[in-house]
């Protein structure tokens, strides 16, 4: 039984004992069996969309290719110009060393004082590493464009609560296929199809390397790592 079943079980009984006594915990159980029986899913192509399978089960995928491609807005070269990257280089210094017509951190790799460390950001950016580079001061917008449009997603989740506990009913997902942007849809027609909706996400999400959200750090991502947990319960 998975956890919305039993929180279905759970509500149920409270309100059998409400009305007049508890029901058999049984007869609960086959209730919520028959239930899609009763009220069988809408086909996925009734919705606009195709049957997916994923870890054994299916959801509804809608997809649309959109007639714009998606094109990251910043230049792959606007983060070699951000001088303060480097320890010692503040707003003064590198206003200064700008000054004196040093534009890029590739003309500091000699400098007496900054060489070393222009030499250590210069390998960060080349391995794009961009933990150690946002510890420096590095911008979204500068870390952005070191990444290519099919290295990045857009994502956003729509929920019944605020909860990890609570049902995940869709997904949005922007990536780029083929120089196309491609908005995804996933949906969840009933409980029992998120456990293949996750599955498909998770391995969505394994061939990007970059995630834009809108709060995606408070609620979307920690979101849905709780509730992978909860599902694989």
């Amino acid at each position: 039984m998975s956890l919305f079943e039993r929180l279905a079980q759970i509500k149920q009984q409270r309100e059998a004992t409400a009305a007049g006594g508890p029901a058999p915990v049984a007869s609960k159980v086959s209730s919520l069996r028959a239930e899609p029986e009763r009220s069988p899913l809408l086909p996925a192509s009734s919705l606009g969309g195709r049957e997916c399978t994923a870890a054994g089960g299916c959801f509804c995928l809608r997809e649309k290719k959109l007639k714009q491609s998606l094109q990251v807005p910043f230049s792959d070269t606007l983060i070699y110009r951000n001088l303060r990257l480097i320890w010692g280089i503040g707003p003064v210094t590198e206003a200064r060393l700008k000054d004196q017509g040093i534009a890029v951190i590739s003309e500091l790799v000699c400098h007496p004082r900054f060489g070393a460390d222009a030499r250590q950001v210069l390998n960060l950016i080349e391995r794009r590493q961009a933990a150690e580079l946002r510890r420096r001061g590095a911008t979204d917008a500068e870390l952005l464009g070191l990444f290519s449009p099919e290295e990045i997603v857009f994502l956003d989740i729509e929920t019944t609560g605020l909860w990890a506990s609570q049902p995940l009913f869709l997904v949005g997902i922007l990536t780029t296929r083929e120089q196309e942007a491609v908005l995804g849809q996933l949906l969840a027609r009933h409980y029992r199809e998120e456990r293949a909706l996750l599955a498909y996400l998770a391995q969505a999400l394994q061939q990007t390397k970059v995630m834009i959200t809108f709060n995606g750090k408070r609620f979307d991502w920690p979101y849905i790592i709780d509730h992978n947990k909860l599902a694989a319960a």
